[in-house]
């Protein structure tokens, strides 16, 4: 009965994209969004350069901590979703530290879809995870 509900969720989410005319709905969330039309949740990350080190590092090392604040804000948008009408994700987590396990698996493969150098040295990375496949094995 619970898997009906889920899947009914998540599939009603993306069918409700699906035909909503064309337009895109995306979800805006604290720590990112969830694009229902293409079955996505998308975060940005923010990364600093460490004036401690020298200057050929500092680039990969503000692009490391982007990527690590993109993670963060991916989990914190994912633990928002709603299974059904009274559980979100951060619950079912709670809950089953197998279904955390799993989450934190496929949250930890995004990808990246756009990196932005800005004039101050800091990098800016957008990344996604899909809602469906694995994502929905998992809530199953």
């Amino acid at each position: 009965m619970r898997r009906g509900f889920i899947l009914a969720f998540l599939l009603g989410g993306l069918l409700f994209a699906q035909v909503s005319g064309g337009y895109d709905y995306v979800q805006q969330m604290p720590a990112g969004a969830i694009d229902w039309t293409r079955g996505v949740v998308k975060a940005t990350g923010i990364g600093a350069p460490n004036p401690d080190v020298p200057l050929a590092a500092q680039r990969a090392g503000a692009l490391r901590a982007a990527k690590l604040d993109a993670l963060r804000n991916i989990l914190e948008t994912i633990k928002g979703v709603y299974i059904d009408a009274e559980t979100t994700i951060e619950n079912a987590m709670t809950v089953s530290d197998v279904i955390k396990t799993k989450i934190n698996g496929i949250v930890r493969n995004f990808t990246v879809t756009d990196i932005r150098y800005m004039s101050d040295g800091s990098i800016e990375v957008d990344v996604e995870v899909p809602l469906t496949g694995e994502m929905i094995n998992t809530l199953l």
